[in-house]
């Protein structure tokens, strides 16, 4: 979740690694467009399909989007604080 400057470089990261994105939850990008780089792009009013992993790459409002996408799927959901400082 979030195509701001942190999910915008963790993309990059991605689209070079054998990582394959299924699609992109953003509340800004959802409505304005269907697809970034052939990647189905969604809000969180959308059905949001199964998938193995969600990341959560804002920095504010973390714990409602979390609580958000907790209410739509059953797959993990990490915030990139749990990736980078895991402990």
């Amino acid at each position: 979740y979030g195509m701001g400057r942190v999910g915008s470089q963790l993309w990059k990261e991605f689209r070079n690694s054998k990582i394959q994105v299924d699609y992109i939850v953003d509340k800004k990008m959802g409505k304005k467009t269907q697809y970034y780089e052939d990647i189905p792009c969604l809000d969180l009013e959308s059905e949001i399909p199964s998938t193995d992993i969600i990341i959560v790459t804002i920095s504010s409002q973390i714990e409602s989007v979390v609580s958000e996408l907790r209410k739509k799927v059953k797959c993990q959901i990490r915030t990139i604080n749990d990736i980078l400082f895991v402990s």
